[in-house]
């Protein structure tokens, strides 16, 4: 998969482009606010609902640098979409397939071949998006 999808805020077909840019925004943040974008559920790190959020927001604004347009959504704006997936059967879809087109993406899995700091990074971030998304479904 090319990385790319869209979803629907406000009316609008908002563009979704996850690639380095948007991973490498999504990890700066992580690291400043690891409480906020994680939960620990069985001894487990994975994505909160705001992480989920972060990450969905930074494809975005990936997207929109690469069609060389300013951002007009936020942070808010996607939180409130993750939220309501939480409820809204539709939504659930569409926010299973976001996860899923990051989780496939070929930059995505080559860095679930790589370790950082001894550490497998990524496998534990897309373990923690792929619970979070059989979860909401």
């Amino acid at each position: 998969m090319n990385g790319y999808t869209t979803i629907n805020i406000n009316g609008e077909t908002v563009g979704i482009k996850f690639g380095y840019l948007a991973i490498k925004e999504f990890s700066l943040a992580a690291e400043k606010k690891r409480d906020v974008y994680y939960d620990t559920v069985n001894d487990e790190q994975q994505l909160s609902f705001l992480g989920i959020a972060k990450l969905i927001h930074c494809g975005y604004k990936n997207n929109c640098e690469i069609k060389e347009t300013e951002p007009k959504y936020f942070l808010e704006h996607f939180n409130d979409w993750v939220e309501i997936a939480i409820n809204d059967e539709e939504r659930k879809k569409q926010l299973a397939e976001v996860l899923k087109v990051f989780a496939e993406y070929q930059y995505v899995k080559r860095l679930a071949e790589m370790q950082v700091n001894g550490e497998e990074t990524k496998k534990k971030i897309v373990k923690g998006i792929t619970k979070k998304s059989k979860a909401t479904s």
